[in-house]
Parts: C-alpha cells; structure tokens; sequence
C-alpha cells in the first residue's frame, strides 16, 4: 500500500502553474517576471511562440509561495573533489523530496526555468558563493492535470525513461 502511494506521487507529480487566487504581492517579482518573460519568448517564432504563450507563466503571480533554493558552498564533503557536480544533485534530489511531498498534501508545485539565476541571487542578496539551484512556485492548484503541461500545450511528448539496456548507439 505504501509503495503503491510513492508510485502513485511520482506518476502524478505535475509542474502547476494555475494556482488558487491567493497571491502574495511582492513588487520585486513582478518586475522580475515581466522582464524575464519578455526576453524568454523573444526567443520562439511562429506556432512555438504560440504554444510558449499558451503555456501560462502566471504561475509566478498567482503562487502564494515562491521558493529559491540555493546550493551553499561546502568546503569538504564526501566525494566533492572526484565529483563536485555531487553537491548540486543533492540540492536536486531535496527538491524532488520536496516536490512529492507537496503532492501527497495536495499542494502544487512549479519549476520556473526562465529567470536569470545571478539576477535572482541579487535580488534576494545571496551571497556571492550561494548558486541558484531552483526556483519554486507552490500553492493549492486550480486543478490537477491529467498529463504534463509541456505535453497538453502540444510543446513536447513525453519520452520513455530507458532506451538502450545494453550500450548507447
């Protein structure tokens, strides 16, 4: 039973970005938002521009949290020196934590990947060694979709997990 309830959180989890109108107003992240979206969809023409407008990226405004995750710099860790990368994808993985735990509560969660992540540490004044990892809008959702939103939005089909079981071509 328990197992069948992580399968079903992962199956499930989904990037919302249609939440509840409950905003938190934060004069900072609107100008973010605007200037950021701007230069992102300056990047896409015809039907992908389309399908980028269709997309949403309210999720910002609409959000009643957001959350800017930070990997901090460790002087020693284990396997830091032979894989230092190591470091990152364990801020990563907290994230994913994150991410099914809100699910199994009912609350949604977005990854916004268009802010510049050095313009986003300024703004909050992380320190200089602080790297942006993720950037996170949660809240309760709207609804809860049946299929990703990438995939619904026509932008790209979702594409099995394991190709190759013996070697890569």
């Amino acid at each position: 039973m328990e197992k069948a309830a992580v399968y079903r959180a992962l199956l499930t989890r989904r990037d919302i970005r249609h939440f509840r109108p409950d905003p938190i107003p934060e004069e900072v992240l609107e100008r973010l938002y605007q200037a950021e979206r701007a230069r992102e969809r300056a990047l896409f023409q015809g039907k992908a521009r389309q399908v980028y407008d269709r997309l949403r990226l309210e999720g910002l405004l609409e959000a009643p949290l957001h959350l800017a995750v930070f990997q901090r710099p460790v002087p020693r860790s284990l396997g830091h020196r032979a894989m230092p990368e190591t470091l990152a994808y364990s801020v990563v993985l907290a994230v994913g934590n994150l991410w099914i735990a809100a699910r199994a509560e009912g609350i949604g969660m977005g990854w916004v990947s268009i802010l510049e992540p050095e313009a986003v540490a300024r703004l909050l004044g992380a320190q200089p060694d602080y790297r942006l990892l993720a950037y996170l809008c949660l809240g309760y959702p709207r609804a809860w979709p049946d299929e990703p939103l990438l995939q619904r939005a026509g932008w790209r089909q979702r594409e099995p997990l394991l190709r190759y079981r013996e070697r890569f071509p």
